[in-house]
């Protein structure tokens, strides 16, 4: 892939990196003018919480690989609901869809996409997602693994209460309920001491309907079930 950090042609004293981004945004105008949108989908009436109706629907689309009808839910979300708690992840959900794709224009259009969510929250949780998910690699098992593991050492480091090493291992012996990105929905790291110092011990069982493997039931949780190590 394609660095995109700023190179300098030194022939031309032209910054590529604004040359690919106005590019980007030339191709993303042309391709919104020659494909038509689809109907937008309509909120049932009464229902309390539209947006966060509409990015449910855009999330289960976007499991099932539907890009072009998850982009449209999400697309609703953050055009129509613009001070919605849902609009950051819709945003993200649009660059996804553009990445299931898996074609290089629709890669220029996922990058243009994150590139966005970071100039409009360049704080949020997700941040480092925007930032490294076009690079990342869903084939590579060990870095999946990788960045799971450093997600949850971050996540140890901003409870610390001390910069120590006596705080990091109090604050990862005490986690609660943290979510990781690469985790299932349900899947949390917990632990309690030496009482329980497993931090996973959740499982979701899954069944294969048709074309894809579904989630079959809730997650099991064996939370503080977990027989004790023995030390010889």
């Amino acid at each position: 892939m394609a660095d995109w950090n700023p190179v300098i042609d030194t022939r031309h004293g032209l910054r590529l990196t604004s040359a690919l981004r106005l590019c980007a945004a030339a191709l993303a105008l042309a391709l919104a003018a020659s494909c038509a949108s689809g109907p937008r989908a309509t909120v049932p009436a009464g229902t309390s919480e539209p947006d966060k109706f509409l990015f449910d629907k855009g999330t289960d689309a976007l499991t099932r690989k539907k890009w072009i009808t998850a982009r449209e839910f999400f697309k609703q979300v953050t055009e129509t609901y613009t001070a919605s708690q849902f609009r950051p992840d819709a945003k993200l959900g649009i660059g996804d869809t553009y990445l299931g794709e898996g074609s290089a224009e629709a890669l220029v259009l996922a990058i243009n996409e994150f590139t966005e969510f970071l100039s409009f929250y360049p704080t949020n949780r997700r941040a480092d997602y925007a930032q490294f998910k076009p690079r990342f690699d869903r084939g590579d098992t060990l870095g999946q693994m990788g960045y799971t593991i450093a997600e949850a050492v971050v996540a140890v480091l901003q409870t610390m209460k001390q910069p120590t090493r006596e705080a990091m291992l109090e604050a990862a012996r005490n986690m609660h309920d943290v979510e990781l990105s690469l985790l299932l929905p349900g899947i949390k790291l917990n632990t309690k001491g030496a009482e329980d110092p497993f931090p996973i011990e959740g499982m979701q069982l899954f069944a294969f309907k048709g074309e894809r493997y579904e989630p079959a039931g809730d997650v099991i949780s064996y939370e503080g079930r977990t027989p004790k190590l023995q030390t010889p």
